[in-house]
């Protein structure tokens, strides 16, 4: 077996990309990105034998006080990627280097449409799946007239009431490049976040937004919705990845928040993904993976659910019981036990 922690410089992580279906949150420059937001130090496990692969996208952190480490993924749904039959083996050798490295945990959010890890691939007791929440998402191969049919009455009314005042969303693309409609996105999400008091970790810096136009480009789509005269109204950053987009930031205009415009917005952008490469469009769940109003303003576009989970891995079991002593199960309660929940 093969195994390395690869950089995200290492050519071999992105020529593992090329041959297993993936998302944004698996590319090394949005690894790099998050690494740059969240702190840490950017790697992929990555190990390989002749029965497939295994690559889990990580960020290695300093455990406080101590000279030991731990991981978590980025933000977003960066779950482990592989190709064999039964990973059994991978796993053990993630634990085998893990400790070679130090780690004394992992946790890992996982993605709503990809695989999900058996908790029997790891020793009894070391590992957990635990389920958060449902996420919502638009099927987009379906026609734009089902797609309608699908949507909430409330939301069709606010989109008729949206249309009739002259309010239109602008998708980057040739006639306006990331990079022009970025500015705009920024200062409405930024206006957004203070507004409803978000958590300091979503105040984003400017260099994580320009990752997004520079190193990120490819994967990126803005969509500003205008009104009439041309105000930016909303916007919202997406990301584009082997037939999947994901609503990954948004932002409104106080001035024009009445009127819900973000429902234009995602009504225009799942229009676009079925006359495009796209089958689907994640909006994803509420603040936390909780049912809250966030997640009903999603559920007003689309039924189909899916479930976001996560996956916590007990690397060293002596080290995690000394830096926290009668610890709960991994499957239970705040992980790591011995991090603060704050």
């Amino acid at each position: 077996m093969n195994t390395a922690f690869l950089s995200p410089s290492d050519g071999q992580w992105a020529d593992v990309l090329e041959t297993v279906r993936h998302d944004v949150y698996h590319r090394p420059a949005y690894v790099r990105a998050s690494a740059e937001h969240e702190g840490g130090t950017p790697v992929a496990f990555y190990a390989e034998d002749a029965s497939g692969l295994l690559l889990a996208p990580l960020l290695l952190r300093a455990i406080p006080e101590t000279e030991r480490i731990d991981a978590t993924s980025p933000y977003g749904y960066p779950a482990p990627l592989w190709t064999a039959a039964d990973p059994t083996p991978h796993w053990a050798a993630f634990l085998h280097a893990a400790q070679a490295r130090g780690l004394v945990s992992v946790f890992v959010r996982l993605h709503p449409f990809l695989p999900i890890p058996a908790p029997s691939c790891f020793p009894d007791g070391r590992a957990a799946v635990v389920k958060h929440g449902p996420t919502v998402w638009i099927d987009c191969a379906r026609s734009p007239e089902t797609m309608w049919a699908n949507t909430r009455s409330g939301h069709q009314s606010d989109l008729r009431r949206l249309q009739r005042e002259g309010y239109y969303v602008e998708v980057s693309g040739e006639a306006a490049p990331v990079d022009a409609l970025l500015p705009e996105f920024v200062a409405l999400y930024r206006e957004t976040m203070d507004r409803v008091g978000a958590s300091p970790f979503y105040d984003f810096s400017d260099a994580y937004f320009r990752a997004w136009a520079h190193s990120l480009r490819p994967y990126c789509r803005i969509a500003v919705v205008r009104s009439e005269r041309g105000a930016a109204a909303a916007a919202g950053l997406f990301t584009e990845v082997d037939g999947w987009m994901q609503y990954h930031l948004s932002g409104t205009a106080a001035a024009h928040r009445p009127l819900a415009p973000a429902k234009l917005m995602l009504h225009a952008v799942r229009v676009r993904a079925h006359h495009g490469p796209c089958t689907r469009l994640h909006l994803g769940g509420g603040v936390g993976a909780d049912t809250d109003s966030l997640f009903d303003f999603k559920a007003g576009f689309s039924p189909t659910r899916a479930s976001f989970s996560s996956l916590r891995i007990v690397c060293d079991p002596d080290a995690y019981r000394a830096l926290r002593p009668e610890a709960p199960p991994p499957g239970e309660g705040f992980f790591p036990a011995y991090r603060s929940q704050t």
